[in-house]
């Protein structure tokens, strides 16, 4: 009887890379970020598209860089992911589910900052007033950058790691 076959290293990594890119891709959204004054005139004689560019450059690369990675080792490592055909979603779950799941979990977390908000003090309120301030990015980029792109990063290039310190801690053969 065969064992049976991995999906390619092409069929693991575009998937997870492609969903990391939708949140990459979210940050264009929000407004550019202040620069310091002595790269002020610098960064004005860039043109509008490639200071997008340099927004979202770094995070690309490292969503890439951590899709690439996390498929060639996913197999070894224990990595598993419906999306990547390294595994399945659990018996009875459903992406809604896990949606809504996580809408409730960050409505939750919303909830506490506003209740905590007024018991941290005038140092707080002081930050909290001045960021009000400044343009605030749409409330869909941090859901998107933050629940795709992030979680790739997290799940692909860190557990990987994770995984791979805890091998050489307890002992057992590096991958």
């Amino acid at each position: 009887m065969q064992a049976a076959a991995h999906p390619s290293w092409g069929r693991r990594t575009w998937p997870v890379a492609l969903v990391g890119w939708v949140g990459v891709l979210a940050l264009l959204g929000q407004p550019l970020p202040a620069v310091p004054a002595d790269l002020a005139a610098q960064w004005a004689a860039l043109p509008h598209w490639a200071q997008r560019a340099v927004l979202i450059g770094q995070p690309g690369l490292l969503v890439l860089a951590v899709s690439a990675v996390g498929a060639a080792v996913a197999h070894r490592v224990g990595l598993r992911s419906a999306l990547a055909g390294t595994g399945a979603c659990p018996r009875g779950q459903t992406w809604a589910g896990v949606a809504l799941l996580g809408a409730c979990v960050g409505g939750l977390v919303h909830g506490l900052d506003r209740l905590w908000a007024p018991h941290l003090g005038t140092a707080w309120l002081a930050l909290e007033h001045a960021q009000s301030a400044q343009p605030s990015p749409p409330w869909w980029i941090g859901p998107l950058y933050g629940g795709l792109a992030e979680e790739v990063i997290a799940r692909w290039g860190l557990r990987y790691w994770w995984r791979t310190v805890d091998r050489v801690l307890t002992g057992l053969p590096s991958l």
